[in-house]
């Protein structure tokens, strides 16, 4: 890499938040989920813009960046919630404008909203049977980029150098069959999909699909912690070193405060 190229895994800062509402409004645009909660397509371009700046806020707040980004923009990026890290409190979400959204978009809106986070979270909660992961959240790549491999291969150096190391496993949800066959190919080939319709909310608009897809722990990582004890999944197998998670966590929110400081 030149020093007039591409910088991969850089984080984000407060800095790039419009920038980065800009990149994830055009991915998701056609989303099925966004698209349920914001049905209006002539207004879903501002409603959504409003939606991803807003929650940015939240994400930069507890979540840990990741992206590759050319001399003026972002190609790609996304973020890890680190295993035992939490999630952002009432007082973040007031803060950074969550709760505007009813006054904004009313309250069908936000309850579209609300109910569709909760599916996703029960969803994965249930294929990862109460164990922590590494969750990936809103990957994007721009559209520019696509298929030029720059999504797989920011992807698979952060599952090596990040998530391979601690033992744990990565999850993502996502509800396009396509990034079934997509995602795998970053993660490794290592996985347990769960595919299923939901509940009826609010009738024949609401996305019917969810797909998760798990990253199982390194073997590896799980033989240097044996002495130490582990807790194991019957579900998939996994293992994850007992105490290792207030460790992760803690790392994870101190590259976390340093993004915040630049």
């Amino acid at each position: 890499m030149t020093d007039g190229g591409p910088k991969a895994n850089t984080v984000l800062t407060r800095h790039d938040r419009h920038a980065a509402a800009d990149l994830l409004t055009q991915a998701f645009f056609d989303n099925p989920a966004h698209a349920f909660i914001f049905p209006d397509p002539t207004r879903r371009q501002e409603q959504l813009r409003w939606l991803m700046y807003t929650n940015l806020g939240g994400q930069l707040a507890v979540e840990v960046s990741f992206a590759e980004k050319s001399a003026d923009a972002f190609l790609a990026m996304a973020f890890w919630h680190a295993p035992g890290a939490p999630k952002a409190s009432l007082f973040q979400l007031a803060r950074f404008g969550f709760f505007a959204m009813p006054l904004k978009y009313g309250w069908p809106a936000f309850n579209r909203m609300t109910k569709t986070v909760a599916e996703f979270e029960k969803r994965r909660a249930n294929g990862l049977g109460g164990r922590e992961s590494w969750f990936l959240n809103n990957m994007v790549v721009a559209h520019a980029q696509r298929g030029k491999g720059i999504g797989t291969r920011l992807l698979q150096q952060q599952l090596a150098d990040v998530v391979d190391p601690s033992g744990f496993p990565a999850s993502l949800t996502t509800q396009k069959p396509e990034n079934g066959s997509v995602k795998p190919n970053a993660f490794g080939g290592d996985f347990h999909d769960l595919l299923g319709e939901w509940p009826d909310i609010e009738g024949a608009r609401s996305p019917r699909l969810v797909l998760c897809l798990f990253k199982k722990a390194m073997a590896a990582a799980r033989n240097r912690e044996r002495g130490e004890g582990e807790a194991r999944s019957g579900a998939f197998g996994l293992t994850t070193p007992s105490g290792a998670i207030k460790e992760v966590a803690g790392k994870a929110q101190d590259k976390v405060g340093n993004a915040i400081k630049r």
